[in-house]
């Protein structure tokens, strides 16, 4: 499940608007460029799966936006809780920060 919410800044605290559905979800952040989608693995994806596994099993959907966005590379990092430095990395893939090109983010959970 999604969730997305949205703060003004002059009330850091207190959502404006709060939304769970897919399509209100992508709706609202299309008016800002960004792109939302979910995706359906097309085989099981075991724990401790490798890289090649994660992306054969959602191999369809990253070649359909590699080609519709011209992107070169695609990796995978996998965060388990009992990763030695997954609190330093998940700050690094959260923290927000700038590209001169488009960066995509995809994630899932087991």
């Amino acid at each position: 499940m999604s969730r997305l919410r949205i703060f003004d800044e002059s009330e850091p605290h207190t959502a404006r608007i709060t939304l769970d559905r897919h399509d209100a979800i992508a709706a609202e952040l299309g008016k800002v460029g960004v792109r939302f989608e979910r995706w359906e693995a097309n085989q099981p994806i075991a724990p401790g799966a490798s890289q090649e596994e994660v992306i054969a099993a959602y191999r369809s959907d990253i070649d359909r936006l590699m080609g519709e966005a011209g992107y070169q590379a695609v990796d995978v990092i996998s965060l388990a809780p009992d990763h030695p430095d997954r609190a330093a990395l998940r700050q690094k893939f959260l923290s927000e920060h700038t590209h001169s090109e488009d960066e995509v983010r995809f994630f899932f959970a087991r």
